[in-house]
């Protein structure tokens, strides 16, 4: 919730330790690198996103739709970067090594 907190606040955030970067994102589009990171995974932070592409990655999405509760998780990088945009709702990013 302290993501969250920022971001009303108008400030992106993220949380980070050894093993994981964590991120909630408005919608548009951002671009993430694999740096030390293993996978990719997306939840839904709000209750509905909508729009949700990734390029880049092992399993790509076009215009996906999750639900709160739904896992998009375990996503794997095809090269050093890649991109992840939607349009609607708030997105939690995380990339992680574990």
């Amino acid at each position: 919730y302290l993501l969250e907190r920022t971001m009303r606040a108008g400030v992106h955030s993220v949380m980070q330790n050894d093993q994981n970067r964590l991120q909630l994102v408005s919608p548009g589009v951002i671009t993430v690198e694999k740096a030390h990171y293993t996978y990719l995974s997306l939840l839904a932070w709000s209750k509905t996103v909508r729009g949700i592409h990734l390029l880049g990655f092992r399993y790509p999405l076009v215009e996906a739709t999750l639900e709160r509760g739904s896992l998009g998780i375990s996503n794997e990088w095809q090269g050093d970067k890649g991109k992840v945009s939607h349009k609607e709702g708030h997105l939690l990013v995380i990339q992680s090594r574990d």
